[in-house]
């Protein structure tokens, strides 16, 4: 199980990866960036649905 400080690094992450996303303009990069997302999210999400 994820700790409480782990999870706040990763939604802050998160939060940059998303900014980092509505910026890019590069289309492999952007991509790159939208599989770190949808792997953090699924990260994210299942500890919050396991507590």
């Amino acid at each position: 199980m994820i700790c409480d400080e782990e999870m706040a690094l990763f939604i802050k992450e998160f939060g940059h990866l998303l900014d980092q996303y509505q910026k890019c303009e590069e289309g492999k990069l952007k991509k790159a960036i939208y599989e770190d997302i949808l792997l953090l999210g699924s990260v994210i999400d299942f500890d919050i649905n396991n507590e």
